[in-house]
């Protein structure tokens, strides 16, 4: 059985998926129709940071 990659993470990295996994959880109940602008473009932001965060993490397990 081979090893997850979650388990290779440090304390670090760990952070940033759990804070992008509760960004796309948050995304994912906001309701868009009831949205105000602003809410629309912290989402978009959060999401955009968590993005970011998991292709940095991904990419430092790739090396």
């Amino acid at each position: 059985m081979s090893e997850s990659p979650l388990s290779r993470l440090t304390e670090e990295q760990r952070a940033h998926v759990s804070i992008a996994q509760a960004s796309l959880a948050h995304a994912r109940t906001l309701n868009l129709a009831a949205a105000s602008p602003a809410d629309l473009v912290l989402a978009v932001e959060s999401l955009r940071a968590a993005l970011h965060d998991t292709l940095h993490v991904v990419s430092e397990l790739a090396d």
